[in-house]
């Protein structure tokens, strides 16, 4: 995995997940979609959070969406599993 694609930081019972890839506009590729997604399921066990705010690095973009160079490159069950995630 990518190291540190997702940033996280928490403060008085809020979270802050900073997307960390502003070379390519936040874009979501695997690696940041599975970190999102076990960070948040962290956080649903984790009595202490009652925020969570998501957030962009870099100063062109929140998140362009997919990043469609990595689609490109994915076979058909992939790109289900990546819709999925």
């Amino acid at each position: 995995m990518d190291e540190n694609v997702l940033l996280v930081e928490e403060e008085a019972g809020i979270a802050t997940l900073t997307l960390n890839r502003p070379e390519v506009m936040n874009s979501l590729n695997f690696p940041l979609l599975h970190a999102l997604r076990n960070q948040i399921e962290l956080f649903r066990i984790d009595r202490d959070i009652r925020v969570v705010i998501i957030t962009g690095g870099g100063e062109k973009a929140f998140c362009a969406g997919a990043d469609l160079k990595e689609r490109a490159t994915l076979e058909p069950d992939q790109v289900k599993d990546y819709i999925y995630t």
